[in-house]
């Protein structure tokens, strides 16, 4: 985000005198939100692959269960 908001862009947008609303809903969120997104889906793929890893060797926790909760949220939003 700070490299987002050191840009060229960015300071322009600031120097005429835009809202920082503008210019955090214009400028900065649609370079954000691509990288964050990247961010959570490799992180919790790779929360998924330990839990899953730690489940096959015996040391995983038998009552949190990331496939069961997928299940049952996909029951819940099938429903509605």
């Amino acid at each position: 985000m700070l490299t987002v908001k050191t840009r060229g862009y960015v300071e322009a947008a600031r120097s005429i005198g835009t809202k920082i609303s503008t210019i955090l809903s214009k400028h900065i969120l649609p370079g954000v939100v691509p990288i964050a997104l990247s961010q959570f889906v490799l992180a919790a793929s790779q929360a998924i692959l330990i839990e899953a890893s730690l489940s096959f060797l015996g040391l995983g926790d038998p009552f949190n269960k990331v496939g069961e909760r997928f299940y049952i949220m996909h029951k819940h939003v099938g429903r509605s």
